[in-house]
């Protein structure tokens, strides 16, 4: 997917960087909420240091914690 793509490619030195790719997204410690299409969104989250960034959750937003 395009999303994976994305992350595959980024390089955040800290997890708020990936606000400037996900401007929409909410940052939260280390763990990034990105709002998708009507009430869907995706919890990712980021370890900079190690470059990875694992998705946690996707789905809708009343099953995200």
């Amino acid at each position: 997917s395009a999303l994976s793509l994305e992350l595959e490619a980024a390089e955040w030195a800290e997890p708020s960087d990936a606000l400037e790719a996900f401007p929409n997204a909410e940052l939260s410690g280390c763990r990034m909420r990105i709002p998708l299409h009507q009430d869907y969104s995706v919890v990712i989250a980021l370890n900079c240091v190690a470059g990875i960034a694992l998705v946690e959750f996707a789905g809708p937003v009343s099953g995200c914690a």
